[in-house]
């Protein structure tokens, strides 16, 4: 599976439960490892995600001084939390299909990447956003094991900074013949779903 398809699969993942998020479910609390912003809830961090499925584009355009993340104010949800999450997930995807030259240099908050590099960053971010979410609300996450198995790489390349960086939180053991799903989980610090996958 090449970047781009590791991206779209991602970010369709996080858009499918993103639109089964139930209103009950937006004023929880996001994880504490995971959070920009003390009190930040699930409304907030989609938000976020929107905002960044609405800089893919023009990240890719080569556009820079972008508000980064944790300083965007905005509410791109508004009154409709699954259909603005849904249409701006789509275009990030249309953006992500119709871009060609995954070697060009682009400009985001940390420096200057090659689109693919950046395509990898937020592919693991949305993962891990959509692992975050599905166990904050119990809803069913929907990635296909050859996604996990391309973001597992991404996450093994990068994991020793990621952790140093906070961005992981201390690895989860879980047993070699545990579940893809559940050795990527364990590795990016959370939960297994599959407790009996735990070596305790």
């Amino acid at each position: 599976m090449d970047i781009k398809d590791t991206f779209i699969v991602a970010n369709s993942a996080l858009t499918d439960l993103a639109v089964r998020v139930r209103p009950e479910h937006l004023g929880l609390e996001w994880p504490a490892y995971a959070r920009f912003h003390d009190g930040q809830t699930l409304r907030d961090s989609l938000n976020l995600m929107a905002y960044e499925n609405e800089c893919v584009p023009k990240v890719l355009a080569g556009e820079t001084g972008l508000t980064t993340n944790p300083e965007f104010t905005g509410d791109l949800l508004r009154d409709d939390v699954a259909g603005n999450y849904e249409r701006l997930a789509s275009e990030a995807n249309a953006s992500v299909r119709a871009h060609v030259d995954l070697d060009q240099t682009v400009h985001i908050s940390y420096g200057d990447v090659p689109a693919g590099g950046y395509l990898s960053d937020i592919s693991l971010n949305r993962t891990m956003a959509l692992y975050d979410a599905a166990a904050l609300t119990g809803l069913e996450p929907h990635v296909s094991d050859e996604a996990i198995a391309s973001i597992h790489a991404i996450a093994l390349e990068n994991g020793d900074l990621l952790r140093q960086m906070g961005i992981f939180p201390p690895e989860v053991a879980v047993s070699d013949d545990a579940a893809a799903e559940d050795r990527f989980l364990g590795f990016i610090g959370r939960q297994p779903r599959d407790r009996s996958a735990l070596v305790v």
